[in-house]
């Protein structure tokens, strides 16, 4: 929907300056057909164009929003909070509230997690199976000519995940007498019955070997962690994933629980992720929240080195562990 200005101007061209619908087209990047619906009287009420405030925080925005990019890759003990960046723009010369601040935090989130989103949206994890471990099945309809009879017929499609090896029975109706003998045949031609059926759309005429990395798929499996049970990709994972993969695929929610833990590698480095994971397995408990307890014992800095201290300071007598010389120093008389 277009606002008011513009509507405005293209009713003036239109109107007084007699310029055809074409030509007004051409000059706004509209269609034909917009420009028509607007020029006919009552059938469109434009909206007003949304008004933009001055804030406070506009000279200061790309600065903040690069210190949001910057804590949002640390870890948690280790970032700063929307208070402590408030106090660092009021050092700067900023006047605003921390409201302010905070809701620019919030859309900031927000924009990310949108784009986030578009970026994977088109994105897909390829699925590898193992023989007779599932099969694909769809129907499909398609059309016979017997001699001027022209005929719609319903194919039911069987497809082994594994082998790619493929049955098709034609049938005239999608009743589920014809679903049950369809699979009878199926699996009496294809030598067995797989463990489950799946419905996929994949591509399946390239050849030779492909390689992937599956890194390249942690932003996918953010929004679909059931990729993780037959994923292409994620048959290359390092040893340690795989047995922590093996842990948790037998609980509940425990592929969004993998998908979360790999994606920690998207953030920190993966050699101290595996080392995390592979200390949780050891102590034999195996969680989400353990293993990030790991990740932030092996990100903190390390113990500063034990100091020398000059002859001066030597201890010379070992302390000991006397509560009664604390009564002394207080005096005899408090004592009870």
């Amino acid at each position: 929907m277009i606002d008011v200005d513009l509507l405005s101007v293209i009713r003036r061209w239109h109107g007084r300056d007699q310029l055809s619908i074409r030509e007004i087209a051409r000059r706004t990047g509209l269609s034909r057909n917009t420009i028509r619906k607007y020029l006919a009287n009552g059938e469109v009420t434009p909206k007003y164009a949304a008004r933009k405030s001055v804030s406070k925080l506009d000279p200061y925005a790309e600065t903040l929003a690069s210190w949001l990019k910057r804590e949002s890759k640390r870890n948690r003990k280790r970032r700063r909070n929307l208070k402590q960046l408030h106090r660092d723009l009021v050092a700067l010369g900023f006047d605003g509230s921390y409201d302010r601040v905070a809701a620019f935090a919030r859309d900031w989130r927000q924009r990310e997690r949108e784009r986030a989103n578009r970026a994977s949206k088109g994105a897909y994890v390829p699925l590898a199976f193992e023989p007779g471990e599932a099969f694909q099945f769809d129907w499909s309809e398609d059309w016979l000519r017997i001699g001027k009879k022209k005929i719609k017929l319903q194919i039911a499609h069987f497809k082994l995940c594994h082998s790619r090896a493929f049955f098709l029975r034609a049938y005239l109706t999608q009743t589920h007498e014809m679903l049950f003998d369809a699979h009878n045949h199926a699996f009496r031609v294809l030598g067995g019955i797989p463990e489950h059926g799946r419905v996929f759309n994949r591509d399946h005429n390239s050849k030779g070997t492909t390689v992937y990395d599956w890194r390249h798929y942690l932003a996918v499996v953010q929004r679909k962690p059931g990729a993780l049970r037959n994923g292409a990709p994620f048959a290359e994972l390092p040893t340690s994933f795989k047995r922590l993969q093996a842990v948790l695929m037998k609980r509940g929610g425990g592929d969004r629980e993998m998908a979360d833990i790999l994606a920690l590698v998207l953030h920190h480095d993966e050699k101290l992720v595996e080392k995390a994971v592979r200390e949780a397995i050891q102590s034999e408990v195996v969680s989400k929240t353990h293993i990030l307890n790991r990740l932030s014992r092996l990100l903190d800095a390390p113990p500063p080195a034990a100091l020398t201290p000059p002859p001066a300071l030597t201890l010379r007598e070992d302390p000991v562990a006397n509560t009664e010389r604390y009564d002394n120093l207080r005096g005899m008389s408090h004592v009870r």
